[in-house]
Formats: C-alpha cells, sequence, structure tokens
C-alpha cells in the first residue's frame, strides 16, 4: 500500500514524541517525499538506453561537424591557393613597376643631360657671337682712332 504524505507526518510526530525533537528532524531528512521510490534496476536500464541513444546522436552529430570541418579546410586551401598566386602576380607587377620607374629615371637622366648640353651649346654660342661683336668693337674704335690722326 503506498504512504502518503498523512502517514510520513504521523511517523515523525511518533518519532518526535518517542526520541524527541532533532532525531525526529533527522528522521525527515533521511526519508524519501512521499510517493518517490527508489530507482529500480529497470529504471536504471532504460536511462542507460536513453544516454546510449543520446550519444549515438552525439557521435553523429560529431561527426556531420567534422565532415564540415574538412570540407571547410578544404575551401580553406583553396582559398590559400588562390592567394599564393594572387601574391605572385603582384610580385610581378612590382617587378614592372620597378622596372617602369627604372626606366622613367633613365629617360629623365637624358633628358636633364640633353638640356644641360643645349644650354652649354646656347651659352657658349652667345659668348662667341658677344666676344666677336666685342671685338669687332674695339677694331672698329681702333681704325677710328688710328684713322682720324
Amino acid at each position: 500500500m503506498p504512504t502518503d504524505e498523512r502517514d510520513r507526518r504521523a511517523l515523525v510526530r511518533a518519532a518526535a514524541d518517542s526520541w524527541g525533537e532533532e532525531v525526529a528532524a533527522t528522521l525527515s531528512e533521511l526519508l524519501p517525499p512521499a510517493g518517490a521510490r527508489p530507482a529500480t534496476k529497470t529504471d536504471i536500464d532504460g536511462v542507460l538506453v536513453a544516454m546510449d541513444a543520446m550519444d549515438a546522436r552525439l557521435e553523429g552529430r560529431m561527426d556531420g561537424l567534422e565532415g564540415r570541418m574538412d570540407r571547410l579546410e578544404g575551401r580553406m586551401d583553396g582559398v590559400e591557393g588562390r592567394l599564393d598566386r594572387v601574391e605572385e602576380r603582384l610580385g610581378g607587377v612590382e617587378r614592372e613597376v620597378r622596372g617602369l620607374g627604372e626606366r622613367i629615371d633613365g629617360i629623365v637622366h637624358r633628358v636633364n643631360a640633353d638640356a644641360e648640353r643645349r644650354f652649354t651649346d646656347l651659352v657658349t654660342s652667345q659668348t662667341r657671337a658677344l666676344m666677336l661683336s666685342l671685338f669687332g668693337t674695339v677694331v672698329v674704335i681702333a681704325a677710328l682712332a688710328f684713322g682720324l690722326r
């Protein structure tokens, strides 16, 4: 016959009358609540079956995650390969830009050298013209000075 809460309280009252309040309180704490029953082997087997099922589901999910991680790793390897190719192409572009810069430096050097040569030729030409004009002026002045006498 099942025990209910009323029977439980009656037992605790009788224990308090016979053994004292402290012992009755300890007994009350040790007794299972009304309607509670200890687990049986069948209950434990049921829990173990449920845990095995949960373990199998968890293992399946972990396998699924592992597969997804493998696919993700493969995709990351592909991205890494593409990035390596981009890096190689950028290295080629960098070399081309460096070569272009060197060619531009050469052109600037040639233009500067040509401008300097032209400037030197112009100054030399003007200096010759000035010197010939001055020499001619001196000759004319000398001729006038000596011819007037």
